[in-house]
């Protein structure tokens, strides 16, 4: 009987532990659902990551002359060589927020999880990302390739990356494009600016066909009114004609006064934060114990974020998420 007893009483406290378990409070249940929601985000629509949307948000610039493109099977080479040996080279994975680069795509925070799992949506991501970034190089770019000899003509950098680089009207200007190997033992010309220097690159005359056009084009150049030829302020220093964009541009990405000091281009950004710290509407820069330092070590943290935590090779043949390069 006492055996009995103790049996029926523990059966009775477990049922009653179940109850507890089971039987959550109304309140606790909608905390928890809440909770649940705060660690899903909605999926980012790829119509969102524009070319102009993604110059917009760079976080680093590429240097005059650092680009470095690559094909397909070559993006962790590329990111390897471009820091190795005293290089200083530039490439997409370095250029926006870690953020960006995401590729976990179980991570229910991460927006981009949605567009990293559909092969087209992916591909269409990075070839903005990768044009955008050939829209910013200037002077002087870099592609790696396997061959050189025998460059592919069906991925991104065919595509997208080698066109923008040729084109006019871009934020930089591209006057020569090389060629390298993986290892960068073998290198050559691929492509130059001006009609007279390809065909000296090609090591060829011009047709007369293209005299009689290059000659119709200074001889229409000549007869345009100075003022025409490069806007209402000409400057005949400037041998591009290009003054006036580049005017424009520089007060586009830094409003009315711009600071060459200031590479990010984050200046009015900083001093208005500033004041309003400050609340007195003028920063004070003789003033030690001025709220500056908790601005620039917000834009240090938003450096220091800057670039690809993940492994490019990823993106690669044999990746996971393969991409055409």
């Amino acid at each position: 009987m006492h055996f009995q007893g103790v049996f029926i009483k523990t059966v009775s406290i477990l049922a009653v532990s179940q109850s507890v378990v089971t039987a959550l409070p109304t309140e606790e249940i909608n905390s928890l659902e809440t909770r649940a929601k705060a660690t899903k985000v909605k999926c980012d629509e790829i119509s969102k990551y524009t070319v102009p949307y993604f110059i917009s948000k760079t976080c680093k610039r590429p240097a005059k002359s650092s680009c470095l493109f690559y094909t397909r099977g070559l993006s962790k080479a590329a990111r390897t060589y471009s820091k190795a040996d005293g290089h200083s080279m530039t490439t997409i994975w370095e250029m926006w927020p870690s953020s960006w680069y995401n590729n976990n795509v179980k991570d229910t925070k991460n927006p981009l999880r949605c567009i990293i799992q559909d092969k087209a949506k992916r591909n269409t991501y990075f070839t903005n990302m990768s044009t955008a970034m050939a829209q910013m190089c200037d002077i002087f770019a870099t592609v790696m390739t396997k061959d050189i000899n025998n460059v592919p003509q069906d991925g991104i950098w065919a595509k997208a990356e080698f066109p923008t680089l040729q084109a006019s009207g871009n934020q930089g200007k591209v006057l020569q494009i090389e060629m390298i190997t993986q290892d960068g033992k073998q290198t050559k010309h691929l492509w130059v600016r001006g009609k007279k220097a390809r065909r000296a690159l090609e090591n060829r005359q011009a047709t007369p066909e293209e005299l009689e056009q290059e000659e119709e084009v200074e001889e229409e150049f000549e007869e345009l009114p100075v003022e025409k030829r490069d806007g209402d302020d000409f400057d005949p220093a400037d041998p591009n004609n290009e003054l006036e964009e580049v005017e424009e541009t520089v007060e586009k990405r830094d409003g009315d006064d711009f600071d060459p000091a200031d590479p990010n281009n984050e200046l009015e950004e900083v001093e208005e934060s500033v004041e309003k710290r400050d609340g007195e509407g003028e920063v004070d820069p003789a003033d030690p114990e001025e709220e500056l330092e908790p601005v620039e070590e917000e834009v240090e943290k938003r450096a220091a974020s800057c670039g690809s935590s993940v492994d490019a090779a990823a993106f690669d043949q044999g990746g996971a998420y393969v991409v055409t390069w």
